[in-house]
């Protein structure tokens, strides 16, 4: 049995067997800090695998020296990768990927596919821009289908997506990074819930202060769309178990 963890924003650590992914993994210490997360760089131990669905300073986080520290992958785009690379990061340790890209490890296997967003992250005296990802995350011995859907809005591919790789967990943004902006809201994510079909919806992405009333909007939106998904609202540091 796998557990999936919400550490806030799009911040999420996946255990299956001994293995741990970190997506997008904005920390207490990151440049801009977390606001939810006690967790700092040196509170992680063991990490096998750090997705990162686009350079935003939310979602690359704390990244690059998680990277330096565990000895775990870099997945990202081009852009997320070469920025660690810049910044000490080996080569060896990144594994470059964009659209349709698969990732298998053998324990695991990633597909990254597309987010309706961009890709933005300073490099330098100057910037780096690039796509930005989804991932759907598989492993050879649960039924589970993961989609971190990153930072996304919506866009009618999710019904390709749902398609093609049958996602039946996914872990969908409703709102924004504090101070930040909304791409999607949730009347629009519970309308792709009912594209994506999947037997479990987790709303992530959201400001805990000014859009407090969210999940529960977006639960009531899924109910009215999708009414056999379930809709699970982690609180910071709550499980699901797959």
């Amino acid at each position: 049995m796998g557990s999936l963890k919400y550490l806030g924003v799009a911040n999420v650590e996946i255990i299956n067997d001994d293995h741990k992914i970190f997506i997008d993994p904005l920390l207490k210490d990151s440049v801009v800090p977390n606001p939810y997360c006690d967790l700092g760089v040196d509170d992680i131990g063991k990490l096998d695998l750090i997705l990162v669905t686009h350079g935003s300073y939310d979602h690359l986080g704390s990244a690059i020296p998680l990277t330096k520290k565990t000895g775990a992958t870099l997945v990202g785009a081009r852009d997320v990768v070469t920025k660690a690379i810049s910044e000490g990061v080996s080569k060896e340790k990144t594994k470059r990927v964009t659209q349709g890209v698969k990732h298998d490890l053998g324990w695991v296997c990633i597909k990254a596919v597309r987010a309706e967003h961009v890709s933005f992250t300073d490099y330098g005296s100057s910037f780096l821009t690039g796509v930005s990802l989804g991932y759907i995350i598989n492993f050879p011995n649960s039924d589970a289908r993961i989609y971190h859907m990153g930072d996304t809005a919506i866009f009618g591919d999710l019904k390709l997506i749902a398609e093609l790789y049958k996602p039946n967990i996914i872990l969908i943004p409703i709102g924004m990074f504090p101070g930040a902006i909304t791409e999607m809201e949730p009347w629009e994510a519970a309308i792709a819930v009912s594209w994506l079909n999947p037997t479990v919806a987790i709303p992530i992405h959201y400001d805990k202060e000014t859009q407090k009333e969210y999940p529960e909007i977006f639960k009531k939106e899924v109910k009215r769309l999708a009414p056999e998904t379930q809709i699970i609202t982690l609180n910071i540091g709550d499980q699901y178990h797959f």
